[in-house]
C-alpha cells in the first residue's frame, strides 16, 4: 500500500464520521426538483412487487383445487 492510499483512507474515514444521512444529503443537493418523479418511482416499484405475487398465488390456487377436494375459487374475485 503506497502512502498516497493511506492518506486517502484516512481522508476518506475522516470525512465519513462527519456526514450524517449521506443519501439524503444527495438527493436534497441534486434532486431537488425530480422529488415527483422519486414518488412515482417508489409507487412504481411496491406496485411491481405486488403483481410478481400474482402468479405464485393463482398456481397456490390451481393446485390446491387440483389435489385437493375444494373448489377452483380465486381468492378477491366474485364468482359469476
Amino acid at each position: 500500500m503506497s502512502t498516497d492510499d493511506h492518506v486517502d483512507i484516512e481522508y476518506i474515514e475522516r470525512y465519513r464520521d462527519t456526514v450524517e444521512r449521506p443519501l439524503w444529503q444527495l438527493f436534497q443537493r441534486y434532486g431537488h426538483g425530480s422529488r415527483r418523479w422519486f414518488l412515482l418511482g417508489i409507487l412504481a416499484s411496491i406496485g411491481s412487487r405486488f403483481a410478481s405475487l400474482v402468479p405464485p398465488v393463482l398456481l397456490g390456487v390451481a393446485i390446491d383445487a387440483i389435489f385437493g377436494d375444494q373448489p377452483f375459487e380465486l381468492p378477491l374475485v366474485p364468482d359469476a
